[in-house]
């Protein structure tokens, strides 16, 4: 018997337990829904660095050619 401002209730003890068991299995689905949200983040953010650190080495290549081209024009490694 469950009592609610003053007014009693009657309750199933079926329904109660069914209450009681679906609290722990809800709590568990909040939770990995919590988890995927957190998971996806994570990955949009480290897929943003890969982006980033990919126009680096982009970049960086490009100045690798053009060093390679001054250094063709001169011969050796000297000063030009």
């Amino acid at each position: 018997m469950i009592v609610v401002k003053k007014k009693e209730y009657m309750v199933s003890p079926f329904l109660l337990r069914e209450k009681l068991e679906s609290v722990p299995a809800a709590a568990a689905l909040k939770q990995q829904e919590l988890f995927s949200q957190a998971f996806s983040g994570q990955v949009s953010s480290l897929e943003r660095e890969v982006l980033l650190r990919q126009q680096e080495l982009e970049s960086a290549r490009g100045r690798v050619a053009e060093m390679e081209q001054v250094l063709s024009r001169c011969g050796k490694i000297t000063l030009c």
